[in-house]
């Protein structure tokens, strides 16, 4: 089965096919103590080149594709929340194309919200990053835009895989 998932300004196109879990090996040294959704992403992505970070909210999920367009690793994630009652608005995730601009390190903190943000990766101007957390909830999106995954995918992610430059591509909210 294979489903299109479109921006609302039809910009761009995603695959989502089921991949055998035994197909794929990981390339990286950190032991995997967060959980695979390879079968919710496409084995090959265009990536033109460059390394893609892609966050897919329906699914609350991530997937890391190096620069042949080659999956090499996804998990759980979590974006930003339907609404936020502590600051009474929505708080979701931006939708599109974006680029890292800037990463900390295991000390990141939001100055805003007086919460950590281990091994942030900024790729929007507003602040929104992805960044570790202990716990993601795989069920539903709460945060107040960012993007968490798990905290050892985060050291993987802002030590071995993404750099100053990288693509992000956030997917829709909703078909």
């Amino acid at each position: 089965i294979t489903k299109r998932l479109f921006n609302r300004r039809n910009q761009f196109a995603f695959n989502i096919v089921p991949v055998p879990e035994d197909e794929l090996e990981p390339t990286h040294a950190y032991s995997r103590d967060w959980e695979r959704k390879h079968d919710l992403f496409a084995l090959q992505y265009e990536t033109n080149g460059e390394r893609l970070f892609v966050f897919a909210p329906q699914q609350r999920a991530w997937a890391a594709y190096n620069e042949q367009g080659q999956l090499v690793d996804s998990g759980i994630a979590s974006g930003g929340g339907i609404y936020c009652e502590d600051i009474g608005r929505p708080c979701l995730t931006p939708e599109g194309q974006f680029k890292i601009t800037r990463k900390g390190s295991i000390t990141c903190s939001s100055n805003l919200y007086r919460t950590a943000m281990p091994m942030c990766m900024f790729f929007h101007t507003r602040g929104f990053a992805i960044h570790g957390a202990e716990e993601v909830p795989g069920s539903e999106n709460i945060s107040h835009g960012c993007v968490r995954v798990n905290l050892h995918a985060s050291i993987w992610l802002n030590t071995q895989f993404l750099s100053i430059g990288s693509q992000v591509l956030v997917l829709p909210y909703s078909d």
